[in-house]
């Protein structure tokens, strides 16, 4: 399996390893932690999405601020502290040594790694999708509408 993350660095897994190459050469080789695995670990930094958690020296992981509990969090250190050890779900590899965790996930809570957009719809959903649908048709009506009358073509025949 092989892949380009966003800064053309190439991923390979190899036998269960993840050798990370670049321009630089072989930079680092991760083994250690894999998707969905249970992890431990401690803050380090409070930011204003999220926080960073150290799961070993050089090893970090973002959880995210809609990914730390069910209810809606405003403010993360009303959540976490720095230095708090804290458990979360691995839900994302950006590249080896850097993780996306959740603490919800491990709740039942979802843990789509971006944010949202993933797990179990909610009621309302269907709804917001419908509507955003029927919005789509009518601002395409009105496009097509409004090109067709600026044609200058449009009146003339031959």
């Amino acid at each position: 399996m092989r892949g380009r993350d966003g800064r053309g660095a190439l991923l390979t897994a190899w036998g269960g390893v993840i050798v990370f190459w670049s321009e630089k050469g072989l930079s680092k080789i991760a083994d250690e932690f894999e998707m969905d695995q249970v992890v431990e670990g401690k803050v380090t930094r409070i930011l204003p999405y999220g926080a960073m958690v150290e799961l070993r020296e050089g090893v970090s992981g973002l959880l995210h601020i809609s990914q730390i509990a069910e209810a809606y969090v405003r403010d993360v250190s009303e959540h976490l502290h720095l230095g708090d050890v804290v458990r979360a779900k691995i839900v994302g590899i950006k590249e080896p040594g850097k993780y996306q965790l959740s603490i919800k996930a491990l709740t039942g809570g979802g843990g789509s790694g971006g944010g949202g957009g993933g797990g179990e719809r909610r009621g309302g959903s269907r709804e917001l999708e419908d509507k955003i649908a029927q919005f789509m048709k009518e601002s395409q009506r009105r496009q097509a509408e409004l090109k067709r009358s600026r044609d200058p073509r449009r009146g003339k025949r031959r």
